[in-house]
């Protein structure tokens, strides 16, 4: 992931249905909208990974800011990785997303889980739902 295969075509990671139920604690999860990018800390994230990531083993977004911008004395290969996933996705989008990283204990998590579409929040049907709700619309007016 985040490498070049044999012809020169950047490896992304497996994409998950945006859905919570796909997200682990133990993990870092990259979300692309077509306005913002995510990338959301798991609150059980390994901290030897946090340091391999950001050069830190503890992150708390809520009190600290973090970012991915520029090389550290600390950089590692997933840093890299993930840099290179996060260049090349921004690349395909022809206005450039803005990169929020957030961990759950983050205020800005809503909008992170918001835009998990397969979800149902108190304000909005799943995309699944609103599909089904589309699908009747057009089956009545073709009757």
């Amino acid at each position: 992931v985040g490498t070049l295969d044999d012809k020169g075509d950047l490896i992304l990671p497996a994409a998950l249905p945006p859905t919570a139920e796909k997200l682990d604690e133990n993990g870092l999860f990259l979300l692309h909208s077509s306005t913002y990018m995510y990338l959301f800390i798991g609150a059980k994230t390994n901290p030897t990974l946090l340091e391999d990531v950001f050069g830190v083993p503890h992150i708390d977004t809520s009190e600290q800011s973090v970012n991915l911008v520029g090389d550290t004395d600390q950089s590692g290969v997933l840093r890299t990785q993930i840099q290179a996933v996060i260049g090349y996705l921004q690349l395909q989008s022809p206005v450039p997303s803005p990169l929020e990283i957030m961990s759950k204990s983050d205020w800005r998590s809503n909008r992170f889980l918001s835009a998990l579409v397969e979800d149902r929040t108190r304000n909005e049907v799943s995309y699944v739902e609103f599909l089904c709700q589309v699908h009747k619309k057009i089956q009545y007016k073709m009757m």
